[in-house]
Protein backbone atom coordinates (compact mmCIF):
# COMPACT_ATOMS: atom_id res chain seq x y z
CA UNK A 1 0.00 0.00 0.00
CA UNK A 2 1.12 3.53 -0.68
CA UNK A 3 0.45 6.77 1.15
CA UNK A 4 -2.41 8.79 -0.21
CA UNK A 5 -2.87 12.51 0.37
CA UNK A 6 -5.74 14.72 -0.72
CA UNK A 7 -7.63 17.85 0.33
CA UNK A 8 -6.67 17.94 4.01
CA UNK A 9 -6.35 14.24 4.76
CA UNK A 10 -3.99 11.31 4.35
CA UNK A 11 -4.57 7.56 4.30
CA UNK A 12 -3.25 4.43 2.64
CA UNK A 13 -4.27 3.72 -0.91
CA UNK A 14 -5.41 0.14 -1.34
CA UNK A 15 -3.34 -2.06 -3.63
CA UNK A 16 -4.51 -2.05 -7.26
CA UNK A 17 -6.71 0.99 -6.56
CA UNK A 18 -6.17 4.40 -8.12
CA UNK A 19 -7.53 7.85 -7.46
CA UNK A 20 -9.86 8.87 -10.27
CA UNK A 21 -11.58 11.65 -8.40
CA UNK A 22 -10.69 15.23 -8.81
CA UNK A 23 -13.18 17.41 -6.94
CA UNK A 24 -16.73 17.74 -5.67
CA UNK A 25 -18.37 21.16 -5.43
CA UNK A 26 -21.70 21.74 -3.68
CA UNK A 27 -24.13 24.55 -4.45
CA UNK A 28 -27.77 25.50 -3.99
CA UNK A 29 -30.25 23.44 -1.97
CA UNK A 30 -33.64 22.54 -3.38
CA UNK A 31 -36.77 22.90 -1.23
CA UNK A 32 -36.48 19.24 -0.25
CA UNK A 33 -32.83 19.68 0.77
CA UNK A 34 -31.04 18.17 -2.27
CA UNK A 35 -27.77 20.01 -2.90
CA UNK A 36 -26.88 20.84 -6.48
CA UNK A 37 -23.39 19.52 -7.06
CA UNK A 38 -20.55 19.25 -9.53
CA UNK A 39 -18.31 16.19 -9.51
CA UNK A 40 -15.20 15.86 -11.66
CA UNK A 41 -13.70 12.42 -12.17
CA UNK A 42 -11.22 11.02 -14.63
CA UNK A 43 -10.92 7.67 -16.34
CA UNK A 44 -8.29 6.17 -18.55
CA UNK A 45 -9.48 5.53 -22.07
CA UNK A 46 -8.78 2.38 -24.02
CA UNK A 47 -6.90 2.97 -27.25
CA UNK A 48 -9.19 4.25 -29.98
CA UNK A 49 -12.03 5.22 -27.61
CA UNK A 50 -13.33 8.76 -27.97
CA UNK A 51 -14.96 10.83 -25.25
CA UNK A 52 -18.30 10.40 -27.07
CA UNK A 53 -17.83 6.61 -27.17
CA UNK A 54 -17.07 6.62 -23.45
CA UNK A 55 -20.15 8.77 -22.79
CA UNK A 56 -22.38 6.30 -24.62
CA UNK A 57 -21.03 3.40 -22.56
CA UNK A 58 -21.67 5.41 -19.37
CA UNK A 59 -25.24 6.12 -20.48
CA UNK A 60 -25.85 2.39 -21.01
CA UNK A 61 -24.52 1.71 -17.53
CA UNK A 62 -26.75 4.44 -16.06
CA UNK A 63 -29.81 2.97 -17.80
CA UNK A 64 -29.18 -0.36 -16.07
CA UNK A 65 -29.04 1.27 -12.63
CA UNK A 66 -31.79 3.90 -12.44
CA UNK A 67 -35.49 4.29 -13.12
CA UNK A 68 -36.70 6.05 -16.26
CA UNK A 69 -33.50 7.51 -17.72
CA UNK A 70 -34.37 10.11 -20.33
CA UNK A 71 -31.75 11.79 -22.52
CA UNK A 72 -32.90 15.31 -23.28
CA UNK A 73 -30.02 16.46 -25.47
CA UNK A 74 -26.52 15.67 -26.68
CA UNK A 75 -24.03 18.00 -28.35
CA UNK A 76 -20.35 18.43 -29.10
CA UNK A 77 -18.44 21.69 -28.89
CA UNK A 78 -15.07 23.22 -27.95
CA UNK A 79 -14.82 24.93 -24.58
CA UNK A 80 -12.90 28.16 -23.88
CA UNK A 81 -9.60 26.23 -23.63
CA UNK A 82 -10.06 24.36 -26.91
CA UNK A 83 -11.01 21.02 -25.36
CA UNK A 84 -13.41 18.92 -27.42
CA UNK A 85 -16.48 18.35 -25.25
CA UNK A 86 -19.26 15.81 -25.64
CA UNK A 87 -22.18 16.90 -23.46
CA UNK A 88 -25.46 15.27 -22.60
CA UNK A 89 -28.36 16.31 -20.41
CA UNK A 90 -30.49 13.59 -18.90
CA UNK A 91 -33.07 13.04 -16.20
CA UNK A 92 -33.72 9.95 -14.10
CA UNK A 93 -35.26 8.73 -10.87
CA UNK A 94 -33.71 6.86 -7.98
CA UNK A 95 -36.31 5.54 -5.54
CA UNK A 96 -38.56 8.58 -4.91
CA UNK A 97 -36.18 11.33 -6.11
CA UNK A 98 -35.97 12.63 -9.65
CA UNK A 99 -32.83 14.49 -10.66
CA UNK A 100 -31.42 16.05 -13.78
CA UNK A 101 -27.78 16.01 -14.86
CA UNK A 102 -25.55 17.66 -17.37
CA UNK A 103 -22.50 15.53 -18.11
CA UNK A 104 -19.52 16.75 -20.08
CA UNK A 105 -16.81 14.40 -21.31
CA UNK A 106 -13.45 15.95 -22.21
CA UNK A 107 -10.60 13.85 -23.48
CA UNK A 108 -6.99 14.74 -22.77
CA UNK A 109 -4.30 12.92 -24.72
CA UNK A 110 -1.47 15.16 -23.57
CA UNK A 111 -0.88 12.94 -20.54
CA UNK A 112 1.17 9.75 -20.81
CA UNK A 113 -2.10 7.96 -21.58
CA UNK A 114 -5.48 9.00 -22.91
CA UNK A 115 -7.77 10.28 -20.16
CA UNK A 116 -11.36 11.42 -20.16
CA UNK A 117 -12.51 13.93 -17.57
CA UNK A 118 -16.17 13.56 -16.68
CA UNK A 119 -17.85 16.65 -15.27
CA UNK A 120 -21.26 15.85 -13.83
CA UNK A 121 -23.61 18.58 -12.63
CA UNK A 122 -26.60 17.21 -10.73
CA UNK A 123 -29.61 19.05 -9.36
CA UNK A 124 -33.18 18.40 -8.28
CA UNK A 125 -35.69 18.98 -11.07
CA UNK A 126 -36.89 22.11 -9.25
CA UNK A 127 -33.41 23.73 -9.23
CA UNK A 128 -31.81 22.39 -12.43
CA UNK A 129 -32.69 25.43 -14.58
CA UNK A 130 -31.16 27.71 -11.93
CA UNK A 131 -28.01 25.55 -11.64
CA UNK A 132 -27.47 24.89 -15.37
CA UNK A 133 -25.76 28.24 -16.15
CA UNK A 134 -23.32 27.62 -13.28
CA UNK A 135 -22.64 24.06 -14.50
CA UNK A 136 -22.08 25.34 -18.05
CA UNK A 137 -19.73 28.08 -16.83
CA UNK A 138 -17.58 25.49 -15.05
CA UNK A 139 -17.49 23.26 -18.16
CA UNK A 140 -16.66 26.20 -20.46
CA UNK A 141 -13.70 27.18 -18.27
CA UNK A 142 -12.40 23.68 -17.50
CA UNK A 143 -8.79 23.18 -18.54
CA UNK A 144 -7.02 19.82 -18.30
CA UNK A 145 -3.35 20.08 -17.45
CA UNK A 146 -0.43 17.69 -17.55
CA UNK A 147 -0.26 17.77 -13.75
CA UNK A 148 -1.82 14.49 -12.64
CA UNK A 149 -1.53 14.06 -8.89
Amino acid sequence: MSDYQANGFTSSLLEQWEDRSTITLVGNLSEDGFASNLVVTRQRLKAGTSAADFAQSQLKQLASQVQRPNVESQRTFKNNHGHDVFQQIHEFSVETRSVKQVQAFLSNTSLNHATVFVITGTAALSTFAQSLPQFRHFIEHFHATDDER
